[in-house]
């Protein structure tokens, strides 16, 4: 079968939209902050970063997906502190990473579809100064072993 990108891209997607409570706007797509209204709030996208394939002869690539798996929120009432909501999707996105096997420090590989998922850096959290709203960036890569792009 020959190596799809998209492929991967969507069962992370899937995966976090199935297990990650509370949100109530997904998508794969970066929306403008401007354009979610409070309603629409938490929001979370996952949406491509970078991607390198590592090639030896005789050997199949390896290729590393970058994924950032963005967030959205806004604190909208008194008893809620912007890193009170923050946090807790945060949390829940992580939580919805780690493998199913329970073993710590290992993050899901989507079923065996991965050969592994890693975190690609620190999570970018930006809160507007006096504001009410804030977003995340968690930094993902999936590791997948396939065939060279056009082989299959």
């Amino acid at each position: 079968m020959a190596f799809t990108r998209d492929t991967y891209y969507a069962a992370l997607f899937t995966h976090l939209q199935a297990d990650v409570p509370g949100v109530v706007t997904w998508s794969r797509r970066h929306l403008k902050f401007s354009s979610l209204p409070a309603s629409a709030q938490p929001a979370v996208f996952v949406v491509a970063a970078n991607q390198n394939a590592y090639m030896e002869p005789r050997c199949p690539t390896i290729w590393r997906l970058g994924v950032d798996v963005v967030g959205w929120v806004r604190a909208t009432g008194q008893e809620d502190t912007l890193d009170t909501v923050l946090n807790a999707i945060i949390d829940s996105v992580e939580h919805a990473l780690m493998s199913p096997t329970g073993t710590p420090g290992t993050l899901t590989t989507l079923g065996g579809l991965l050969q592994s998922m890693d975190f690609a850096g620190p999570i970018d959290i930006n809160q507007r100064e006096g504001g009410e709203e804030a977003s995340f960036v968690i930094p993902l890569d999936m590791v997948v072993i396939g065939d060279a792009p056009g082989s299959g």
